[in-house]
């Protein structure tokens, strides 16, 4: 990501918390990829479990108040440039998401995707 998309000192903090729910997404992609392609079907239950554990706990970071609040200031900001708008309509995307969906549903739904 270039840095200087990023001129919000709201969003550049917003985006800093958000790197580790994004690697947690980036690493389920992966798993993914490998459970449709190459994984053994041994390893299929486990690997699905492990995802679907994945999935509920980036919906627990997502939520967290500090993580919340962070997205409320950062659309309260003025004069943000239309990349710093689009981060926080994609994070607003994901939070309707993760606010809707009980964990119970994302983990199995997740287990069985």
């Amino acid at each position: 990501m270039e840095e200087k998309k990023l001129n919000n000192s709201v969003i550049k903090e917003l985006m800093e918390k958000y790197k580790t729910i994004w690697a947690l997404s980036h690493f389920g992609s992966l798993a993914h990829w490998d459970l449709n392609t190459y994984m053994p079907e041994e390893g299929i239950e486990s690997r699905a479990e492990a995802l679907a554990k994945l999935a509920v706990l980036s919906q627990k970071m997502f939520l967290e108040k500090d993580f919340l609040s962070l997205i409320k200031k950062a659309e309260n900001e003025k004069e943000l440039n239309d990349y710093e708008k689009a981060v926080i309509r994609l994070l607003n995307r994901s939070l309707k998401y993760y606010q809707k969906l009980p964990p119970e549903f994302i983990e199995e739904f997740t287990k069985y995707s």
